[in-house]
């Protein structure tokens, strides 16, 4: 696939009557215009070998290299002045022009062996090779090359239950962004179990951790998810829908910054960083574990009444390092609470009224930090309707 944009901005026009911070300036005129290019190629293919019944390789190459070439031309006249009682003076003019480009060329090859061990159960086993390079007019050139170790597994112990688990280890030489990985590990697993028509039970985990060692940056993180679902339809009068879900989010990674109020255990920063101005260095942090439940009702005690109930709630306890002395714990220390309500009622064959009721309450912790208040609000929203089915 090719694809080839160009964007231009023709005439640009910014004009500002008025004193700005630098001194002597009264006014200023800014003119000009610039043009783009993206210019996009894909191509890829795939190769499936059923070596034996139960055995089979499967290979996927995947290319993407895209360029964005772009120039601009800007013309900028400063009128000298230090009053608005006056009208501008002199004019300095000064023309620019510049040219700016992002390439961007990624590889990635999947192999992937495939064996059905039993009727009931299939592995598979693989490998990831990916290959990305990032150029630009400054003359950076920054190649990043992945390998990737991929496993996974089927299981069907009974008619009613399944099994899923995927593992994945990757490792690479080279990072774009600081919380890019250099290491990466990701687990999931997911079950199903149905041991009636009415009644099913599904649970999941997904576990992704990431690091990125190397000095000014010693980048970790997880994203973890623990989950677990139910579903219990006895017959069409009534049902019960549970949830539960944790989940925690975290992050640390290096922060060298200039503060006039550095965080609690701030502490030099090493050389590298001071040569931007930055003295200071903490090990900045991100924590969300959240925790989130549901539970909903449906019933329906005669044909033409139906009615559904339940409660949503989800709360998080975090921390975030307070850079800012103004900062408050926020959304990171919250519960946001949605009990609901539905009542349908057909009185005629295309005739249904309805009714809802929804709650929404959000709150905050009690021990901010600084002169900012929790936040706090709640609402009811009711909503009558009536519906001609045809």
């Amino acid at each position: 696939m090719y694809m080839g944009t160009t964007s231009h901005l023709n005439n640009f026009y910014e004009n500002f009557n008025g004193l700005d911070s630098r001194p002597g300036n009264r006014m200023e005129l800014e003119t000009g215009s610039a043009s783009a290019r993206r210019i996009n190629v894909n191509a890829d293919y795939g190769i499936t070998w059923q070596i034996a019944p139960t055995i089979g390789v499967s290979d996927v190459f995947d290319f993407w290299y895209f360029r964005q070439p772009a120039t601009n031309v800007f013309t900028q006249t400063n009128y000298a002045g230090t009053s608005m009682l006056n009208p501008p003076g002199a004019a300095t003019t000064t023309t620019t022009s510049d040219y700016q480009a992002l390439n961007q060329k990624t590889k990635v090859n999947i192999f992937l062996a495939i064996w059905d061990l039993a009727p009931r159960a299939r592995l598979l086993v693989g490998y990831r090779y990916s290959s990305r390079i990032i150029t630009d007019a400054g003359g950076d050139f920054i190649p990043i090359h992945a390998d990737s170790a991929l496993f996974g597994l089927v299981l069907r112990p009974t008619a009613f239950w399944r099994v899923n688990f995927n593992a994945e280890a990757m490792s690479a030489d080279n990072a774009f962004t600081r919380i890019s990985p250099r290491k990466l590990q990701r687990y999931r697993m997911r079950t199903s179990y149905n041991p009636h028509p009415w009644l099913s039970f599904a649970g999941t985990i997904n576990i992704l951790e990431s690091s990125d060692n190397v000095q000014t940056v010693n980048h970790f993180a997880h994203n973890q998810d623990f989950s677990f679902a139910t579903v219990i339809s006895p017959n069409e009068k009534w049902g019960i829908d549970l949830n539960y879900a944790y989940d925690s989010v975290y992050s640390r990674t290096d922060e060298c910054y200039a503060s006039s109020a550095p965080v609690a255990g701030a502490q030099t920063s090493p050389t590298v960083c001071q040569q931007g101005s930055l003295p200071y260095q903490s090990n900045g942090f991100y924590n969300q574990p959240t925790q989130y439940g549901s539970i909903g009702f449906l019933l329906s005690p005669m044909k033409k009444l139906h009615a559904a109930a339940g409660y949503r709630v989800s709360a998080v306890n975090g921390q975030a390092p307070p850079i800012n002395i103004r900062q408050v714990p926020g959304s990171l220390q919250s519960q946001y609470q949605t009990p609901y309500g539905r009542l349908a009622y057909d009185f005629t064959p295309n005739w249904t009224w309805k009714a809802d009721y929804n709650y929404y309450s959000y709150g905050e912790g009690n021990t901010p930090t600084g002169p900012t208040l929790p936040r706090d609000f709640h609402g009811n929203v009711f909503t009558l309707a009536i519906r001609y089915a045809f």
